[in-house]
């Protein structure tokens, strides 16, 4: 993933990769595509290249002319039910002032939970942006704002890890309004391709990535990611790629629209 990030990431990766790390994310952002907070601080945002995590190898990983950048698509009005009894929706809106996909988790009663968005990226172009998220309230009213910049390569080699560190932040609704930074420090890597069967439905090729917080690098997040879709599974494993028991997760369970 050398010298193709153009400012910093996450990921989603909410990021992820985004972003468990985070919904929708990367990715990410998303990507994976929103990452939860490592630490406090402040000043610029620096790009960090430094040697990683090794992901966990995968097994019988698919090989194949497959595109990264094809499950990392989203289209407008995909909707679909999930096993932690929450949905997505995804979106285009206005985010920072910039057209953005969204990747917005709703309650059952389809009030606003959180929002992920990331960058409208052309065929021509070899990354996706993670923008920020929204967090509401349990109205569906809008409690932050969260921004940052990173950028998630669209053509990462397969099970290589980069080190990315950037700076996020938030605003609180007020009065008065109350922003804060805080400093974010990841490994995030592409794991490979699977296909999967959910919700009855066969998604081929979906996208699989790990990404491990520093300061808690016993914890590897996993993240899939299908064409159209966005995220549709997530899970919390141990490096030796076994799932954390009673850990946070979903996948989609049911489809309600798919354009």
């Amino acid at each position: 993933m050398k010298n193709i990030i153009k400012n910093t990431l996450f990921i989603f990766l909410s990021a992820v990769i985004l972003s468990g790390c985070g919904d929708g994310g990367l990715l990410p952002t998303s990507i994976p595509e929103s990452l939860p907070e490592s630490e406090s601080g402040s000043g610029s945002t620096v790009n960090v290249q430094t040697p990683a995590v090794p992901p966990v190898p995968l097994p019988d990983p698919l090989t194949g002319d497959y595109s990264l950048k094809e499950c990392m698509e989203m289209s407008k009005g995909t909707k679909f039910e999930r096993s932690d009894m929450h949905k997505t929706l995804l979106v285009q809106e206005t985010f920072d002032g910039t057209m953005a996909f969204g990747a917005i988790l709703l309650r059952p009663d389809d009030t606003r939970v959180h929002g992920w968005y990331r960058g409208i990226y052309q065929n021509t172009d070899l990354s996706t942006e993670s923008l920020g998220e929204r967090a509401y309230d349990q109205m569906g009213n809008l409690l932050t704002t969260s921004i940052r910049s990173i950028s998630f390569p669209l053509d990462a080699p397969l099970n290589q890890s980069e080190t990315y560190r950037y700076m996020q932040v938030t605003t609180t609704v007020g009065p008065p309004p109350v922003t804060s930074q805080s400093a974010h420090f990841w490994d995030i890597g592409f794991a490979g391709f699977e296909t999967l069967t959910l919700g009855g439905r066969r998604f081929d090729n979906v996208c699989i990535f790990q990404a491990v917080e520093h300061r808690k690098r016993a914890e590897v997040h996993w993240f899939w990611f299908a064409k159209g879709f966005g995220e549709i599974k997530r899970e919390l494993r141990d490096t030796q790629g076994v799932k954390v028991p009673n850990s946070p997760g979903f996948e989609l369970t049911r489809i309600i629209t798919a354009p």
